[in-house]
């Protein structure tokens, strides 16, 4: 009986104390969209690097992988090869780099070309990044054909992730 007892106390309770503390935190980053009625995801017309204007609703029939970001952001730049990977090896995906907190399209052009993406990067602000509930960076989304979001990632993301989700 005793056994039990200590083995409960110092291996079963910590366990799970870590564990709510795990989904508590999971919880407490999880983004919350602002999606419509039909649960799409929040529309935006956002600025390229290449100084084209970029619509989410302009994109809907493809599959859109929504990866926001900042050029100060360590974890960012160092999921950007990932990323390049995916986008590379999924040509019929559209990659977009979403940056926020990150300054102007000038900054960012030239961000851009010093961190070597090979996706599209557009200049995200408050509005974009508030309805899509990305508290820390850098948070990625899945947005199918239809326009609704079907996976979302915070934190460093792989490009074995991403292909995963087009499964």
């Amino acid at each position: 009986m005793e056994v039990l007892k200590n083995v409960l106390l110092n291996w079963v309770l910590p366990v799970l104390a870590a564990l709510a503390v795990y989904v508590g935190i999971q919880a407490v980053r999880a983004p919350e969209v602002v999606t419509d009625e039909a649960g799409h995801a929040p529309t935006f017309t956002l600025m390229s690097t290449t100084g084209e204007r970029v619509a989410l609703e302009d994109l809907r029939g493809k599959q859109v992988v929504l990866n926001f970001w900042a050029t100060w952001c360590g974890p960012c730049k160092a999921e950007i090869p990932q990323i390049n990977t995916f986008a590379a090896e999924n040509p019929d995906v559209v990659v977009l780099g979403v940056a926020v907190d990150s300054g102007t399209l000038p900054v960012l052009v030239k961000a851009q070309k010093d961190l070597g993406i090979e996706y599209d990067v557009i200049r995200g602000n408050a509005g974009v990044q508030r309805n899509y509930g990305v508290k820390s960076v850098p948070t990625t989304f899945l947005v199918d054909a239809e326009g609704l979001i079907t996976k979302s990632h915070v934190g460093v993301v792989t490009a074995g992730k991403l292909a995963r989700w087009l499964r």
